[in-house]
Formats: C-alpha cells, structure tokens, sequence
C-alpha cells in the first residue's frame, strides 16, 4: 500500500449491475490504495450482496448503497465526495487494474506539468 508515503489514495467506482465483474475489480485495487469508495446505484442483480461480503473482508472497503438510482455521473461523484485521497483513481465496476497501475499513475502525477492521467484498456 502507499501509506508509508505522504499522500493517500482512494480508488472510486460506481457500480451498476456488474455482478460477475466487482468482486475483480475491487480486489484488483485492495493492495494499490489506501481506500476504495464504491457507491451501487441500486443494482439489481446481487452486486451489493457481493459488495457486503468484501466489506467484511476488507479493511479499505468504504461502501455506500445509493438511495435511488442516480445513473454512473451522480454516482461517481458521491463516491469523489467521500473519498479522503488527495489522489484519486476512477474504475469502472467491470474493470481490473493492473498490480502497477496505481504506483505509476501517481508517480506521473509528482510531475508539477501534469494533473490528470489515464489508463488505455490491454
């Protein structure tokens, strides 16, 4: 995890119905940040249910389940409003991170001529 640095970073996603995909997702960024905020737009299929199970395991896990469904714009913004990283990294619920995605992107951004990088899917 990066907290031995003098930053923290919070992973974001907002999840819809993505079921056979959240659980990879969440674990692919549990040992990159220092927390993940994910906020289910009231998904249908049995995603929180796996979500609740992770927040079990999970020390890092912050989960939010949406009162209504607030569609991915509103709900990836609930979850930047919780975050407390001063960098964040957005994934979709039916992404997975690379074990080094998160170490590069924040080195890129020490850089003082950067404020935002991305990452092109493989």
């Amino acid at each position: 995890m990066i907290t031995e640095k003098e930053y923290l970073v919070s992973a974001v996603i907002a999840s819809f119905n993505q079921q056979d995909f959240i659980e990879e997702a969440v674990i692919s960024l549990t040992n990159q940040v220092d927390e993940i905020v994910v906020v289910d737009d009231q998904s249908e299929d049995g995603t929180f249910e796996k979500l609740l199970e992770l927040e079990r395991e999970l020390d890092n896990l912050v989960l939010v389940r949406g009162e209504t469904h607030l569609g991915v714009s509103r709900a990836y913004n609930q979850a930047v409003d919780i975050a407390k990283g001063e960098y964040l990294i957005m994934q979709g619920g039916d992404d997975v991170s690379m074990p080094n995605r998160v170490s590069l992107q924040v080195e890129e951004l020490q850089n003082p001529n950067i404020s935002m990088s991305y990452s092109l899917p493989i």
